[in-house]
């Protein structure tokens, strides 16, 4: 559908003082031939309505003549420009727990599959990459160059990050802080198992926050709901996936246990990134100019 728009729209302030007084004029043009007519001794109502829809006649040729001095224009889209693309924050939970085999080889090196794997989708915008246990640390800033976004995520091993415990909150807040203020689509991808240490309520506070700036969370839970001893701490650990589903569904993103359970979405939003539609404006205000003289010469007929 075309967008319309007035290079004077100023002058559609005219129309309302037509407009307001349009029932008015009716009212008292009707009234006056009518006494006339009744002086004649010869009211006829067809005669009546004649001079009704003559005086509708001028009052719409004049609007429409109104319509044409604003100098419509119709928006005709020119095509699509490439845009600057999106701004993607990787987060990997680094954590104890991602030693856990209870995904082939382990939690770890399947996140970073799944990491490698939309890195090679990714094209024409800008990826960085964060680690995370107890606290996080940005190991790839924002970045045009896929290959170091890659090699960051290669580099990343398990305790990389030397702080106990898992914290959420802390790789939200880290991914947030690496986006620029440019206006353009931006993201954060957590790849985790999901279990998070006494900071649930402050992950959801930020994936609120995030949503205010535009930001989407998106997650990849890794693990299995039966879950599988931590190496070397002799506890079981297991995908939880309600702190994920919540999060996400704050920003409006989604979580699934593989990229490809995200992806429609975060495609989606890729593609918004790098698509930027152009509209050209070109001047219709003959079609008004054109109805108003047609009707004028109608109320002459008449």
């Amino acid at each position: 559908m075309a967008a319309l728009r007035f290079e004077w729209g100023w002058a559609l302030w005219a129309l309302i003082p037509i407009l307001a007084a349009w029932p008015s004029l009716l009212w008292f043009d009707i009234r006056r031939a009518r006494r006339r007519l009744e002086a004649l001794g010869s009211p006829e109502s067809r005669t009546l309505r004649r001079r009704a829809v003559k005086l509708s006649l001028v009052l719409t040729s004049l609007s429409l003549m109104i319509l044409a001095l604003a100098r419509p224009q119709a928006g005709v889209r020119a095509g699509e420009m490439r845009g600057p693309g999106m701004e993607l924050v990787l987060a990997l939970d680094v954590s104890a727990s991602m030693g856990v085999e209870d995904v082939y080889p382990n939690r770890l090196a399947r996140a970073k599959e799944e990491a490698a794997k939309l890195i090679g989708r990714a094209r024409g915008g800008l990826i960085g990459v964060v680690a995370f246990a107890g606290r996080a640390a940005v190991l790839c800033p924002l970045t045009e160059d896929i290959e170091a976004a890659r090699e960051a995520v290669k580099s990343i091993e398990l305790g990389c990050i030397p702080s106990p415990g898992t914290r959420v909150s802390e790789a939200l807040r880290e991914a947030m802080s690496c986006f620029g203020e440019e206006r353009r689509p931006k993201a954060i991808l957590l790849l985790t198992d999901g279990e998070s240490h006494g900071d649930e309520v402050e992950a959801v506070r930020l994936a609120r926050e995030a949503k205010g700036k535009g930001i989407k969370i998106f997650a990849i839970g890794i693990g299995t709901a039966q879950g599988g001893i931590v190496p070397g701490k002799g506890v079981i650990s297991a995908l939880r996936d309600d702190l994920l589903a919540e999060v996400t569904a704050e920003t409006g993103g989604s979580w699934g246990t593989e990229l490809e359970g995200v992806w429609p979405k975060l495609a989606l939003e890729m593609r918004r990134g790098m698509r930027i539609s152009s509209l050209e404006y070109r001047e219709i205000y003959r079609w008004p100019a054109l109805m108003a003289a047609l009707l004028l010469i109608a109320e002459l007929l008449l």
